[in-house]
């Protein structure tokens, strides 16, 4: 089974970057990045699911696609990641 995030950025400053993550807008979790170390913090999870699944599902594939953001130093209005 194939698994596909979708991001949307939520607000951006000098020193982080929200983006709110799952598979539709309207039923999101929320990740930061911090623009100076790279460090992606999960700071709520889709609603109607555990944590834990929220971050199996979603979360994880949402991270790793802004780990690569920050290596590119782009964070887009919105990306994608599949797996």
């Amino acid at each position: 089974m194939g698994r596909l995030v979708k991001l949307w950025k939520s607000t951006e400053t000098l020193h982080s970057v929200a983006y709110r993550y799952g598979a539709e807008q309207n039923c999101t979790g929320l990740l930061v990045i911090d623009k100076q170390s790279g460090l992606v913090s999960g700071i709520e999870p889709v609603p109607g699911m555990s944590a834990d699944d929220s971050w199996f599902l979603y979360g994880m594939l949402a991270k790793a696609k802004t780990e690569k953001m920050f290596k590119l130093r782009d964070f887009p209005d919105e990306a994608s990641m599949a797996a």
